[in-house]
């Protein structure tokens, strides 16, 4: 089973009908779901329906606050609703994806959880991630992309109650820069299970310039430059030559 979470929030919907097209050339609409999540649209429910099964939930997932300055919001809602699926194997996948290939392939492989690190990996003060995983009795790992991960073994159902409970948690702020709290709680759930890691082969990343990799997955669109939270350190360098500080001159 494919399964993605959307809203009407942003450019979600449209994001997703495009990756629902790429999808179906792989996959049986049958074997699709789509977590439906406040704010929806009518017209959207049925847009949707053309391409996969639809479920509107609720959301479940706390709402945080991705970087500094912006409101709480709702991010990771799919963490709250994968528990529902009944089959052994399950891919998730973000909205703003296109499908290269058909996703089948990868599960042949032995793992239970397949993901591609992300890129704020980078900045994360690993002392703190650390500690955390030490507190909560966790052999440390690295931080997943959510964009697209594989479970295998009916490791999503084991996870979502542990899940869950870490996004209750007031967990601790790893990275300067942003606030991936869904991701945090998912190293922590899916640390002990046997990991396997993908690179820009499986799942490229459009934000770093991977744009013609013979890729599975094309995630995301090309960063405007005040939205580049990735090369934040020479942002701020610059930023400070601008102010016509010598500090960094």
């Amino acid at each position: 089973m494919i399964a993605y979470s959307v809203s009407d929030k942003g450019n979600m919907a449209k994001e997703l009908v495009d990756s629902l097209k790429s999808l179906n050339r792989f996959v049986n609409r049958d074997n699709i779901v789509v977590f439906y999540t406040p704010p929806c649209s009518k017209q959207n429910y049925n847009n949707f329906t053309n391409y996969a099964i639809v479920e509107y939930v609720d959301n479940i997932i706390p709402p945080f606050k991705l970087k500094r300055g912006l409101p709480k919001s709702r991010y990771g809602e799919i963490i709250g609703h994968l528990g529902k699926i009944s089959t052994t194997n399950v891919c998730i996948l973000d909205c703003d994806t296109i499908i290269k290939k058909d996703l089948k392939e990868l599960f042949n492989d032995d793992f239970d959880v397949a993901f591609r690190v992300a890129t704020q990996w980078k900045n994360i003060d690993k002392l703190k991630w650390e500690n955390l995983f030490e507190k909560n009795n966790k052999t440390p790992i690295p931080m997943p992309n959510k964009g697209f991960m594989v479970f295998k073994n009916n490791v999503h159902k084991k996870i979502m109650d542990k899940c869950i409970e870490y996004m209750n948690l007031d967990l601790p702020h790893v990275n300067p820069y942003n606030y991936q709290k869904d991701q945090i709680a998912l190293a922590l759930a899916i640390s002990g299970y046997k990991l396997k890691f993908y690179n820009e082969n499986v799942h490229a990343y459009q934000w770093l310039g991977e744009n013609d990799e013979d890729t599975y997955v094309f995630h995301g669109h090309l960063l405007e430059d005040d939205e580049d939270t990735y090369n934040l350190p020479k942002k701020l360098k610059n930023w400070f030559i601008k102010q016509g500080l010598k500090i960094f001159k």
